[in-house]
């Protein structure tokens, strides 16, 4: 729980709706294997809505020269799983799917979100446009309010500026996109998917449920 002191009276705030987005950034691919990769989506891809361009592999991380890359995002996911969401270890996190994204000047990323996965990331090799999360936050029901000032309890768009080497984490199920790209430089960014498999529930709650 996180609280927050008010400045008009002395009483504390709890938040119960938290959404963790987890940021890193010690991890740099060196010039020749950055360049493979984005070559990768330049020749085999396909265009989005918003202009940009995926591309074709879903399985990128799979390539050999990425498997260090690999190694690396996993150490992360598992860093996020157990450590922030603190979910019990006899759950193994696995990658599923990996895609390159490129944003030419003037292409952006249409809002989204990302089915049949867990846990989301995206690794930054160029660029610098901002990722935006958007989520309305539960007391606001069905509603809308002007605001005096934007806080984490009335924000419902939040941008994160990345930059090359960023690994960042977030809930599969919170809907993002990029905005559009003001920069004569390509944003190049490699996202992936997480999913789990294990035992969760319990057989005396009739919530047992083996993924294997």
């Amino acid at each position: 729980m996180t609280e927050k002191k008010t400045k008009s009276l002395k009483t504390n705030i709890v938040s119960i709706d938290v959404t963790p987005i987890y940021m890193n950034t010690d991890y740099k691919l060196d010039k020749k294997t950055k360049s493979k990769v984005i070559d990768v989506v330049k020749l085999f891809n396909h265009v989005n809505y918003g202009g940009n361009t995926t591309s074709n592999n879903s399985q990128v991380l799979e390539l050999k020269y990425l498997s260090k890359l690999k190694e690396h995002l996993l150490k992360h996911v598992k860093t996020y799983a157990y450590e922030i969401l603190c979910i019990q270890k006899d759950i193994e996190f696995y990658i599923c799917q990996s895609w390159l994204n490129i944003n030419k000047k003037d292409t952006k990323h249409h809002m989204h979100k990302h089915a049949n996965s867990f846990i989301s990331g995206t690794y930054y090799l160029q660029g610098d446009t901002p990722i935006f999360f958007s989520k309305q936050p539960d007391w606001m029901q069905n509603y809308e309010f002007e605001h005096t000032d934007y806080n984490i309890y009335n924000s419902i768009t939040t941008r994160v500026k990345v930059k090359e080497g960023m690994c960042l984490l977030f809930p599969s199920n919170l809907a993002h996109g990029v905005d559009i790209n003001m920069s004569d430089t390509s944003r190049v960014s490699l996202s992936f998917n997480v999913f789990f498999r294990g035992n969760l529930g319990a057989d005396n709650k009739a919530t047992r449920l083996t993924l294997k």
